[in-house]
Parts: structure tokens; C-alpha cells; sequence
């Protein structure tokens, strides 16, 4: 999980604070003694020498310290303003991109658009009456029952809105996938299989080795994808893991993104590799493996190498592959793992492969788009590694199982799976060359 970074002048504002809280303290208790010693031993209170000085020191440190904090809350800001001003000006080429491509999956999207579109603006009017504030007025003495009469009844109206909203969010990603997803898959990858409410088991990546699964307390997975390729088998879903630090807790988020396992039977390789962003914890499982520096200076900045063996390292990260998987990285914290004849990839902070932003009003183009270029980048990433399989078409893995996500209870079969064909021919779309937003 990524750590926040906390600027200078953020740390200014803390040291600061800290002290100028010591010094106010310290103060206060020698003003308290003083008026307590007075009171009980009925002498006129007597001064402490320094006591003045203290109170200038305290009151200089936290001059300096509310100064940092506006300055630290402006440089945020200002930050923030950046961001949202480079991630707008990356959807806007991505939005050309996609419209060159000019794909056409066959919808009729005036009348798709306004369908999805007026069930986004339901889940966001009932996501603004959730998220508002109820009623935090503790009244005195008696008057407290009326407190908790108040809070009670918004508990229950909250509660009913919770049930209204996960209604609404069921029947829209339900009309998404048949409408959007379904036909973008049947076009243009035809050979895929999609399972909008199942995704990769969890005694798939403890299999792996990939997590230390031990002390995770929730692991929720959706929108199983799983093909072939160069007849190299790979299948993947979107992930969510949770833990609690300890019993009673709120559960914490460790990873929100994407996993993918991809078969990898190359000659000359039999070995351990993990590359990972030096963002991700201590909750990836390294397995005592030995870190490896590479070559690339620029390269080691960003990932941490850990191999069974010096060749391992050197036999697959090429300078192709590296440049490849920093590109990847750029928009979504990579980790990935080759272990036997399998390849695991995670990638972390990435949004869901057929989840459009609900904050804003849809934009059809870009997110089939968005879905296209993501499903382009499974495909990108066998050529990158050169690496073709048996020509056999593979059997069904079985590997994955149900979510916990509300869609394994919809009654629509056409969001169970895309039109399966089982040869795959060939794809002629070209994968625009950008970088999608990071969220």
C-alpha cells in the first residue's frame, strides 16, 4: 500500500506544534499551581520567574507553526490543482485517442447513454443523502432520550437508503456489462470469457505464494476475465483486500486494483523472480528471496528485484521489458511475480476494468475506450515477453470463485458471460500510446 508523503512544511507545522503544546502546558500547570497554592494557603499568589518567557515562547511557536500549516494546506492545494489540471489533460487525450481507433461495438448509444446516464444520477443523489451529516447534538439531562430518538430514526433512514443504493449500483453495472461490456468483448477479443460477479480464488494467490494471507480478514473479488493468447492461458479480476490490526477494528485497505496470472512456460527458465514498486508493504510475500540491483539506475529508483538466483534477474528483465513495466507503473503500482510456469501481476490503485466514475456524467466513448486499451495491455504484455505456448486451447481453470459483491444475486443471464468463440482471430486495433490517469 502506498504511504502518504508528508511535505516540509507539514513537518514544519507538526515540530512546531509539538513544542508550542508543550509550552502552553507547561504554563498553564504553573499558572494552576500558583492559583491552587494561593487559594489553600490563603497567601497572595507569587510569581514565577521565566513564567512570562514561557508564555512568549509558546505563543511565537504557534505563530510559526498556524503559519506552516496555511502554507503546508496551500502547497496541498495548489498540488491537488496540478493533479486534477494533468489528469483531466490525460482523459483528453486518451478521449482522442480512443475516437481514432473508432471503435464500434454495435450499441445504439443515444439510447444506451441516457438509460445509464439517469441511473448515474440516481446512485449520486442517493450516494449525497448517505453521505450526509445527521444529527450530532448531545442535549442535556433529560433532554438526552431525544438525542437518541433523532439519531435513531436517521440510523433508519440511512439504513434505508444504503439498501435503495445498493439496488440502484446492482441494476446499473448489471445494464453496463450487458450494454458496454458484453459487446465490447464479444468484437474484440472474442475468444475471452467474462464473469461480471466471480474473480480469481484465494487459494489461487496463496498458491502463489504472492500474499501473507494469514492475517487478511476480507478478500473481495469481481469481474473475472480469463482467455488465450499467442495460446498462452491468463485469466484475472478485480481485488480488494482488507485486514484489521486487531479485533474490533475498522478493517483497513491494503490493495485495491487488479490481479492477473498468465502461464509461462519459456525455455531456459525454471527460477524465482518478484518485481515490485517500492510503494507496496510488508504485507507482499518476498519469500527470503535475494535483492538484486539492475543495471539501470532509473529503473532500481522506482522497483525493488528479488531473485532466487543473479541469471534469474538478468534472463528476464530485457531493457524492453523494463521500459515496458515502468510504463505500466506510471498508472497503477506493479508487482509482479514469476514463479514455475506462472506469471502473477498486481497492480494496485487501478480502477475496475468495466467501473466507470459515477461522479461525473458518463462519457460512453472513453470508457469503452478505457476497457479496450486495458484489455490491449493482457495482450501487450505476452509480445513483450516474446513468449508463445502449446497450440492447445486450454481447459477451464476453475479458478476463481463468487463475490461477496451483490451481483452474484442478479437473475440476468446475459451479464453471466460474453459470447464465447473459440478460435480468435485477429485484431487489427492498435493500443494508443499515453498514460491513462492514476487514481
Amino acid at each position: 500500500m502506498a504511504k502518504k508523503r508528508v511535505t516540509g512544511k507539514a513537518m514544519g507545522f507538526r515540530f512546531f506544534q509539538t513544542f508550542a503544546a508543550f509550552f502552553w502546558f507547561t504554563f498553564f500547570m504553573f499558572k494552576l499551581c500558583l492559583i491552587l497554592n494561593a487559594k489553600f494557603s490563603e497567601k497572595k499568589a507569587e510569581k514565577i520567574p521565566g513564567l512570562g518567557n514561557i508564555l512568549t515562547l509558546a505563543i511565537i511557536l504557534q505563530i510559526i507553526a498556524i503559519v506552516l500549516l496555511v502554507l503546508s494546506k496551500r502547497e496541498a492545494n495548489a498540488k491537488k490543482a496540478a493533479e486534477q489540471e494533468y489528469n483531466e489533460s490525460v482523459i483528453e487525450l486518451a478521449r482522442q485517442e480512443f475516437q481514432k481507433i473508432g471503435i464500434d461495438i454495435g450499441i445504439n448509444n443515444a439510447k444506451d447513454i441516457a438509460l445509464l446516464e439517469a441511473q448515474r444520477a440516481n446512485i449520486q443523489a442517493l450516494q449525497k443523502k448517505y453521505n450526509k451529516s445527521g444529527f450530532g447534538i448531545g442535549l442535556p439531562g433529560p433532554l438526552v432520550i431525544i438525542s437518541v430518538v433523532i439519531i435513531a430514526i436517521q440510523q433508519w433512514q440511512k439504513n434505508r437508503i444504503k439498501e435503495k443504493l445498493d439496488i440502484a449500483k446492482v441494476e446499473f453495472y448489471n445494464d453496463y456489462r450487458r450494454r458496454i461490456a458484453n459487446p465490447l468483448l464479444d468484437t474484440c477479443f472474442p475468444g475471452y470469457k467474462y464473469y461480471p460477479s466471480q474473480g480469481i480464488a484465494k487459494e489461487e494467490l496463496k498458491k502463489l505464494n504472492v500474499f501473507k494471507l494469514g492475517n487478511f480478514d476480507e478478500i473481495i473479488t469481481e469481474d473475472y476475465v480469463e482467455g488465450t493468447y499467442k495460446n498462452i492461458h491468463y485469466h484475472q479480476s478485480d481485488l480488494i483486500i482488507k485486514a484489521r490490526n486487531a479485533p474490533g477494528q475498522s478493517a483497513i485497505l491494503l490493495f485495491r486494483g487488479r490481479a492477473g496470472i498468465y502461464d509461462y512456460r519459456k525455455s531456459g527458465f525454471d527460477g524465482e523472480l518478484i518485481i515490485t514498486s517500492k510503494k507496496y508493504g510488508s504485507h507482499i510475500n518476498k519469500s527470503g528471496l535475494n535483492k538484486t540491483e539492475m543495471e539501470s539506475m532509473e529503473f532500481n529508483k522506482i522497483f525493488d528485484v528479488y531473485a532466487d538466483t543473479y541469471h534469474t534477474a538478468y534472463f528476464i528483465l530485457t531493457p524492453h521489458f523494463m521500459e515496458h513495466i515502468m510504463d505500466l507503473n506510471a498508472h497503477g503500482d506493479l508487482y509482479i511475480r514469476f514463479v514455475e510456469d506462472k506469471i502473477c501481476i498486481l497492480r494496485n490503485h487501478v480502477t475496475g476494468m468495466f467501473e466507470p466514475d459515477l461522479t461525473k456524467p458518463l462519457d460512453i466513448q472513453f470508457e469503452i475506450g478505457r476497457s479496450h486499451y486495458e484489455l490491449k495491455e493482457i495482450e501487450c504484455f505476452i509480445d513483450v515477453l516474446n513468449i508463445e505456448g502449446k497450440p492447445e486451447e486450454p481447459t477451464d481453470t476453475g479458478e476463481y470463485n463468487k463475490s461477496v459483491y451483490q451481483y452474484e444475486n442478479s437473475t440476468d443471464s446475459s451479464v453471466v458471460s460474453a459470447t464465447e468463440i473459440t478460435s480468435k482471430p485477429e485484431n487489427t486495433s492498435v493500443t494508443p500510446k499515453f498514460k491513462l490517469k492514476k487514481e
